[in-house]
């Protein structure tokens, strides 16, 4: 059983909520969205309510409000630069949850020559992605 309050997370980004809960040692639980026109992506609603003393869960589920679907695909990012490929990815909303060095014959260093995902697959803001380069 929690005995730390539940902090309040309206107004918040997603990312900004997932921190807020992280610093009060809660999980961001099941992010739910709905779209309404063209506002900013802010937390509209939660369970359980802020300040609750307690909590039978370690999760917040949040309803977020999204201005518009932000689908991308993800593109082929092998023999890219890695310095290239992390700004790109950072002006699109994405951060890398790992990048693995190793050595490869043949192949010029910082360079990408494994992804995850994959080259075409259906991106969403919060996906990790993985990253192999060439030392």
């Amino acid at each position: 059983k929690k005995t730390n309050p539940v902090p309040n997370l309206a107004g918040a980004s997603v990312r900004a909520a997932r921190v807020l809960a992280e610093q009060s040692s809660y999980n961001l639980g099941r992010v739910s969205e709905i779209s309404l026109g063209n506002r900013e992506e802010h937390v509209l609603s939660q369970f359980p309510v802020p300040e609750a003393d307690e909590s039978v869960s370690d999760n917040i589920d949040v309803l977020v409000t999204r201005s518009k679907a932000r689908d991308y695909i993800m593109p082929n990012l092998v023999g890219m630069n890695l310095s290239t490929t992390l700004r790109l990815l950072r002006a699109n909303g994405f951060d890398v949850d790992q990048i693995r060095y190793r050595r490869y014959e043949g192949v010029a260093n910082g360079s990408i020559v494994r992804q995850f995902p994959q080259p075409g697959y259906r991106l969403g803001p919060d996906l990790a992605i993985d990253l192999e380069v060439a030392r």
